[in-house]
């Protein structure tokens, strides 16, 4: 069974239950919106959620993290104009930067977009009192008609990330399409600028629409979870500051 053909099964389901998937389950909790990179700290250990978000225990940024965030400035400012010395660290998408400068210039391309949707995908700002879920885009191009473009720099490996970054891609493609009504299709790509590489996705908005409801049943989860569990493993634990600072009693090897 298809990605596609689950999800219209459980959508079909949840018709049959009468069910609101947009109501909250059990009320809302302490955590009051997510984003992309938090839905997927609290399904690998909600307990991480609780000591960043609720606790307010800052997570230190790894190297890899700094990194990545020097090479996204450096796209931002060549993009914008801002300079003509196009880093190092960006020379194997150089042609594809420079025609985005270019698409900047003629006023189709957006950098950093930071969105905000309330609970009913109604565009909020990020310091609004009904915020629910945020994302940040590091490029949207809007193509002439009913179709756009999202591109998400990444400094990492793509082999062994297709599933996750395919996951984001999805969260961005669906704030695109609650955000713009006459957005009919969407391309995605995740420009890996150390290997030169792209992972590309297309998807329409029949497509989307089906999508919806599991990001909403994730979301929620987070936003009315009041016992937030440690799930401790080798993995988990690894890529995760609070073991790093001892702040978490339940990292493996703590």
């Amino acid at each position: 069974m298809s990605e596609f053909e689950r999800l219209k099964r459980i959508i079909e389901e949840e018709a049959t239950t009468g069910r609101d998937p947009m109501a909250p389950l059990e009320g809302d909790g302490p955590v009051s919106t997510w984003s992309f990179s938090t839905l997927k700290a609290f399904e690998q250990c909600p307990y991480r959620v609780y000591l960043s978000k609720v606790g307010k225990i800052r997570e230190e940024q790894g190297t890899a993290a700094a990194r990545g965030n020097q090479v996204h400035e450096a796209a931002e400012e060549y993009v914008r104009g801002e300079t003509d010395t196009l880093s190092k660290d960006l020379e194997k998408f150089a042609l594809a930067l420079t025609n985005l400068r270019d698409k900047y210039a003629e006023g189709t391309v957006e950098i950093e977009q930071e969105w905000g949707f309330d609970k009913h995908w109604n565009p909020c700002a990020w310091d609004a009192d009904e915020l629910w879920g945020k994302m940040k885009l590091d490029v949207f191009v809007r193509d002439a008609g009913d179709s756009c473009q999202i591109i998400d720099y990444k400094t990492g490996k793509r082999r062994g990330n297709e599933i996750k970054h395919t996951d984001q891609g999805i969260v961005y493609v669906i704030g695109a399409m609650m955000r713009y009504p006459e957005i009919e299709y969407a391309q995605v790509e995740f420009w890996y600028t150390d290997e030169g590489t792209r992972l590309t996705k297309s998807y329409t908005r029949e497509h989307v629409l089906f999508l919806i409801p599991n990001l909403e049943r994730r979301a929620y989860r987070l936003t009315t979870c009041k016992d937030f569990p440690p799930r401790p493993s080798a993995f988990t634990c690894k890529w995760c500051s609070h073991k790093a600072t001892d702040s978490c009693d339940y990292a493996e090897g703590a």
